[in-house]
Parts: structure tokens; C-alpha cells; sequence
């Protein structure tokens, strides 16, 4: 009513009527993305569904252009400031080598739109931290049966860090027994949603305090994240 309103104030009975054909010619189109959006929602995990859709958009902004459906101004400054963004976010989620590698032994995961599965093996007990990255995608990264090393500056504990990047994805833990999670640093996260199963403190202090003296292993999340969701599960 707010629209149609100020359509009406604006321009006129005429202004009205050329919303209301626009609106018809477009109904079917807004039905059927309406409800892919239903079909996806309902399908996907939650965290997940911003990938399928960023295709979708993908693939119909590319046959409306095969077929000049783009104006001038699409053409030539929307389509091309997506691709820019687009292209930012992807190289944003790569990251590169550091020497500290040489030091401190480090396994990278990463997810950009496909679906990706990891586990830490047995053999790897030198691996002290794990950086996991998801971008419109899935990873699921298996700790189940990892040797957490001994960290002197821990008290002797066995810790794995782990950095964790989200952007409109989801990164899944699968923890061992006797294993709990320390959020630790400063968490930067806009929508991202923490769901879990296993026990999960909010801070170091908070887990030296625990009353269980059997979760003497632990992992040490940062985690920084825009939309999509981090799922922390038992074995």
C-alpha cells in the first residue's frame, strides 16, 4: 500500500498502472524464484543454501545477457562491480604459506562451493594447528582420531588450534571422546550461528575451571565468519 501510495503521489493514476502490468509481466518469474528458495531451504543444511543460490543467479544473469536483456547500465557498471566483489571475496578466503608453517606444523581445508570432506590422521601428531576455510560451501573436517600434541605453555595439555573462516557456508568438527572446545581469542562473526554437541567454552578461564578433569584435550577455535554456521559433533 506504501508503494502504491507513493506511486500514485508521484506519478499519477498512469504511474500505478505501469507498476501493476510490470508486476503481472513479473509474478511468474518472483513464483518460481519464490519457490526454488522453499525447495533449497527445505533441502540444504542450514548455512548452505547461499551457494546454490549465487549459481542460480549466475547462470540466469548469463542467459538474460545471451539474449540482450541487459540495459546499458547493467552491462556496464552492475554486472561488472558483481564480478569484482565476487572475485575479492574468492581470493580473500585463499590464504598463502607463512614461514611459521616451518615451525609450527599447520594442515589448511577449504571449501568454495563444493562440498569437501578432511580428516586428521594419526600419523600427523606433529600438526599442531588447522586452518579451515568455507566460502558457499561445505567442509567437514574429521579430528575423531587425531593426536592432539602437548603444549608446555597448555600445563602439559593436549591442544590443537584451529582457525576457522565462514563466509555463507558451514564447516563441520567431528571431535573425539574426552574432547572439549575453547573458543579462545576474539570471535568476529556476523550471522554466523555455533551449534553443538560436544562440551564448548566460552573462554581459557572458563576451561580451567571445568569440574571434569577427563576433557583434557581441547581445541582452540578462532573463528571468524559472515552467514553460515560452524557444527561441532561427537564421533
Amino acid at each position: 500500500m506504501v508503494v502504491v501510495g507513493t506511486a500514485w503521489l508521484l506519478g499519477g493514476p498512469e504511474a500505478v498502472r505501469s507498476g501493476a502490468r510490470l508486476t503481472l509481466v513479473a509474478a511468474p518469474y518472483l513464483l518460481m524464484a519464490f519457490a526454488v528458495w522453499l525447495i533449497v531451504r527445505t533441502a540444504l543444511p542450514k548455512g548452505t543454501a547461499l551457494g546454490p543460490f549465487v549459481l542460480l543467479l549466475a547462470g540466469g544473469g548469463w542467459a538474460l545477457a545471451g539474449q540482450d536483456r541487459f540495459g546499458s547500465m547493467w552491462q556496464g557498471r552492475v554486472v561488472p562491480l558483481a564480478v569484482i566483489v565476487l572475485g575479492a571475496l574468492i581470493a580473500l578466503s585463499r590464504s598463502t604459506v607463512t614461514a611459521d608453517e616451518v615451525l609450527i606444523p599447520v594442515r589448511r581445508y577449504g571449501s568454495l562451493f563444493i562440498p569437501a570432506d578432511a580428516k586428521l590422521l594419526p600419523t600427523e601428531a606433529n600438526v599442531r594447528r588447522i586452518v579451515a576455510r568455507s566460502v558457499f560451501g561445505t567442509l567437514r573436517v574429521d579430528l575423531s582420531e587425531a593426536v592432539f600434541p602437548q603444549d608446555s605453555d597448555a600445563g602439559e595439555l593436549c591442544v590443537l588450534y584451529a582457525d576457522v573462516t565462514v563466509l555463507f557456508g558451514r564447516v563441520e568438527f567431528v571431535l573425539g571422546p574426552e574432547c572439549a572446545v575453547v573458543l579462545a581469542g576474539h570471535i568476529h562473526t556476523f550471522g554466523t550461528s555455533l551449534a553443538e554437541r560436544v562440551p564448548v567454552f566460552a573462554n581459557l578461564p572458563a576451561y580451567e575451571m571445568r569440574t571434569s578433569s577427563a576433557l583434557d584435550r581441547r581445541v582452540e577455535i578462532s573463528l571468524v565468519g559472515a552467514g553460515g554456521a560452524v557444527l561441532l559433533d561427537p564421533a
